[in-house]
């Protein structure tokens, strides 16, 4: 996964097997909301809402943790953490 932050906005990607990425988007930067999925318009999206943050000392995101939904009936869905590689 890739995310880049301007103000509250949040775009990126999500990177699957086989090369396939899917994008990212949020107008909050509490949601966010993955598209691109195979399946009908009302089973192609899935979302992770972010309930806690981790900062460094210098006041950088390292992690962020909340819970994942679907929506096709909890296709996705439960507790997630997502922790920055170090470069």
């Amino acid at each position: 996964m890739t995310l880049v932050q301007t103000s509250t906005s949040v775009t990126g990607e999500v990177f699957a097997s086989e090369g396939r990425r899917f994008p990212v988007s949020s107008l909050d930067g509490i949601t966010l909301h993955v598209s691109g999925l195979e399946g009908s318009s009302t089973c192609s999206t899935y979302a992770f809402f972010i309930s806690d943050r981790q900062y460094d000392g210098h006041g950088t995101l390292v992690a962020f943790s909340g819970n994942l939904s679907g929506r096709c009936c909890g296709t996705l869905a439960g507790p997630f953490r997502v922790q920055r590689r170090p470069q």
